[in-house]
């Protein structure tokens, strides 16, 4: 589908989503001086749509700092997605045949005389231009709004958004002179109309176990290397029917791994993160259950501070120790913002230190083209470098819009709906070990997210394999494409009432400002960094990168044993939509091909 195509069918779905305002997108009087561009300019991108009940609030301040990034586009575009799909697929010559960064730059990045030209235009309007990442795709900029109003030939307002928080937006579409336009692919950072969301879930009443024990031999036991939990962990792990890691790794297939002495030494897992962490927290973790895994920050565009979303940060951290504990875990950090979430993905592929890379933060797909559009270069790019991407799909079922603009209308969330990445649904696990029981996530706190994406094709690895057979036909891209992107692709234990153990202290991670200690937690978020934990012991196992997974999962699921196929329930929160989508045999958009079965690994290494 070509980006006007996409762009159309963006708009027409937003249409659907979101009643008319009523707002003029106009600001009530000039942001700034009003430059006259010189020759000919171009589109680079679009006003962005309102959701209902925004009301204008004037003017945004001339001097206001604004920082994006500038996506440019890949010197063979067409080329990349070649390359990208056929290193990922196996039986292909080129399969496993990885490149790295400075490989990729040479062939796909922009040529040194695009990106001379663009940052020779925004220096001479005043922007500050940092040093490119994401392979020589991706350009931090900066200035004042007076600033990228002059250069991008634009204005921007203040809104007030239904929930009280006050945004801001471009108000007219982003130009450059028709020299400079070509070698931009998209500019983020140009409202921050959408922000992206932790999709972790608390139960209603979420218990904490004060203090810290030493460790004590529970039923929980990792048969590795024979670490349990403290007495702690388990004791809350029991008292609200969650699960340690021991019990999560004997139930989802990991001692094929643990018994070859394999806990993911040599691999190196990346977290992305849009929030602080304490790591007396992340050593408090490692104290309970006998380990020390590598655990480093990696500040991007100046990092994030702890804060609300630090319980997400929390959840991915002990998550990954506890089931990979021998890896190596970069946590990146950068500010909650549609340009540093850029910035921080461009980072993760410029420094390919990570073999795998597990995201639980997550932007509703139809308020987010321009942010999708710059992800989804970054992920090719990703994948041609065999790292593999792994992405919560959402904690509000098929009504993705739901937490952030309250729109119940069906969506999916991005990045899970990305091409290149694997996308996570939720389970609510409610009997561990070798047969265990699973349902399709769907309680009072949440339910795991999928659907239909409404920006992208179906992949051929996900065409011919049972999906699509009905729901894509009812329910077609915008754009006039019969069958599109579906997600999930697979499945974890996602509900809060099964949920994941963690360690978080008052003023750090922990919601409750009293607590200190243990606490449960949920959501897809738990579901993601398990996923990531698994593809890590692939990775030591087999002395190489899987790579983007999904062709791969698609072929394993013919195989009896790879996934534990979950056909009860749907992932329709709050009876908001029908009952879309029910749960059934085989691939569905509530839990994809499943959770994780003892014989996934195997196809992993291969």
């Amino acid at each position: 589908m070509n980006a006007d195509a996409r762009r159309a069918g963006v708009a027409l779905l937003v249409s659907t989503l979101f009643l008319a305002s009523g707002v003029v997108l106009a600001t009530s009087g000039p942001a700034t001086a009003d430059p006259s561009p010189v020759g000919p300019v171009v589109a680079v991108g679009a006003v962005p749509s309102l959701p209902a009940g925004a009301t204008s609030s004037g003017p945004l301040a001339a001097g206001a700092p604004l920082h994006l990034s500038v996506v440019l586009r890949s010197a063979d575009p067409a080329g990349l997605v070649r390359l990208a799909e056929s290193v990922s697929t196996p039986g292909t010559t080129q399969f496993r045949h990885f490149l790295a960064p400075a490989e990729v730059q040479a062939r796909f990045g922009p040529r040194p005389a695009q990106v001379a030209s663009v940052t020779s235009w925004l220096i001479r309007h005043g922007l500050s231009v940092g040093k490119s990442s994401g392979d020589g795709l991706v350009l931090p900029v900066s200035g004042s709004a007076a600033a990228v109003t002059a250069a991008l030939d634009t204005r921007f307002a203040l809104f007030r958004q239904r929930s009280g928080r006050i945004t801001f937006a471009n108000t007219a579409a982003p130009s450059l002179p028709t020299d400079v336009a070509p070698s931009v692919a998209s500019i983020v950072g140009l409202d921050d109309i959408a922000q992206a969301q932790p999709h972790v879930a608390l139960a209603p009443q979420p218990p904490i176990t004060k203090g810290q024990d030493s460790p004590a031999t529970t039923t929980a036991t990792t048969k590795a290397d024979q670490t349990s939990p403290c007495s702690a962990a388990a004791k809350t792990a029991s008292d609200d029917g969650a699960y340690t890691a021991g019990e999560l790794a004997d139930t989802y297939g990991f001692d094929a791994a643990y018994d070859d002495g394999d806990l993911g030494q040599g691999s190196t897992i990346a977290l992305f993160e849009l929030a602080g962490y304490s790591q007396a927290n992340v050593r408090s973790f490692e104290k309970c259950y006998g380990i020390t895994t590598s655990v480093t920050p990696v500040k991007v565009s100046g990092g994030a501070p702890i804060s609300s979303g630090s319980i997400e940060v929390a959840l991915d951290i002990d998550d990954v120790i506890g089931l990979a504990p021998r890896s190596t875990v970069l946590v990146y950090e950068a500010p909650n913002t549609n340009a540093g979430l850029v910035a921080e993905y461009g980072a993760i592929a410029q420094s390919d230190a990570a073999q795998v890379v597990s995201t639980s933060w997550g932007l509703c797909e139809p308020l987010s083209e321009g942010v999708t559009t710059a992800e989804n270069t970054i992920f090719q790019v990703m994948a041609l470098q065999g790292q593999s991407v792994v992405a919560a799909s959402g904690d509000t079922g098929s009504a993705d819009c739901l937490a952030d603009n309250a729109s119940t209308a069906l969506a999916v969330d991005d990045p899970s709906s990305q091409p290149f990445v694997t996308g996570v649904g939720g389970t609510d696990l409610t009997a561990v070990g070798s047969s265990p029981t699973e349902t399709t996530w769907n309680d009072p706190s949440g339910s795991g997210g999928g659907g239909v994406s409404s920006l992208w094709t179906m992949p051929t690895w996900q065409a011919g394999t049972g999906v699509g057979s009905y729901y894509s036909a009812s329910l077609p891209c915008r754009g006039g494409v019969t069958l599109c992107r579906e997600v999930p692709d697979v499945s974890a234990s996602a509900s809060p009432d099964n949920g994941y153990v963690v360690f978080c202290t008052a003023g750090h991670e922990c919601p409750r400002s009293a607590a200190k200690g243990w606490f449960v937690v949920g959501g897809t978020s738990g579901a993601a960094p398990l996923w990531a934990a698994l593809v890590a012991l692939a990775d030591s196992a087999s002395l190489t990168r899987a790579g983007f997974l999904n062709p791969m999962l698609y072929q394993a699921a013919t195989t009896a044993g790879a996934f534990n196929d979950v056909t009860t329930g749907t992932n329709d929160f709050e009876n908001l939509n029908g009952g879309l989508y029910p749960a059934t045999a085989g691939y569905d958009m509530a839990t994809g091909l499943g959770s994780p079965g003892g014989s996934v690994l195997i196809f992993l290494v291969k």
